[in-house]
């Protein structure tokens, strides 16, 4: 049985290689070597981690304008997280504070204005708590609280991003499966090609029986012998 004596962590050392020796107690003893190769797997033992904006005791102050237009970037969150693959995974969410005049992205943790503010609608900092968690289990998160601050100055470069958010989740929706094309082609050329044949079947089956003639009357049949041709009515049998 192979046992770790301390705590492994993937983000330190992935892969431990160890030569195992195997000896009988035989006199002399036969001994044999084997390469074992640990791969050490990542838990998620690393919380996420905000980055941007710099948080002072988990809180951070962002200016808020109050002329600003819908759609405009207040600030884009960036968070870190220490471990590989899903458990790095990371949304954004908003978990306190104005919902109806924010709205922080979920994915790209870009936070802008939904509407304009009204003449002194705002008269203190507003307190926005956002949450940022991975895709591990369980699940590890952080929190910090932001302090919107109204200002009369707006910035000399306005953006809004609005519209780029939506150009990137039309982009990310999934669009046509070829092979499902290629079959509903395929699909509805059969069925046109057999409506085709059921057609010139039935057409070919009214043309045969028009062509149809009465039958022949065996009395209007005259039968010449052989040199007779100019002999008159009396003689024909």
């Amino acid at each position: 049985v192979l046992r770790a004596l301390c705590t492994l962590d993937y983000e330190v050392l992935q892969v431990l290689e160890l030569e195992v020796e195997a000896c009988d107690a035989g006199t002399p003893p036969q001994c044999s070597q084997s390469h074992v190769h640990v791969h050490v797997l990542d838990g998620n033992d690393h919380a996420p981690s905000i980055v941007t904006p710099p948080l002072v005791n988990s809180s951070a102050e962002l200016p808020l304008p109050c002329h600003a237009p819908p759609g405009f970037l207040l600030a884009h969150i960036a968070a870190q997280d220490a471990d590989e693959g899903p458990n790095a995974e990371l949304s954004y969410s908003i978990v306190a504070g104005a919902h109806d005049l924010f709205a922080l992205h979920e994915h790209t943790g870009v936070l802008w204005l939904r509407r304009r503010l009204w003449g002194g609608e705002v008269q203190a900092a507003l307190p926005l708590v956002i949450m940022v968690q991975d895709g591990g289990w369980p699940t590890l998160s952080c929190t910090a609280t932001l302090q919107l601050v109204p200002t009369d100055v707006l910035p000399s470069r306005v953006e809004i991003v609005v519209p780029q958010l939506l150009a990137e989740e039309q982009s990310l929706q999934p669009g046509l499966d070829p092979s499902m094309v290629f079959i509903v082609v395929l699909a509805g050329g059969c069925c046109l090609l057999l409506a085709a044949i059921i057609g010139v079947v039935s057409t070919c089956g009214k043309g045969v029986s028009g062509c149809k003639g009465r039958p022949r009357d065996k009395s209007s049949v005259i039968w010449h012998p052989p040199g007779m041709g100019d002999a008159d009515s009396s003689n024909v049998y």
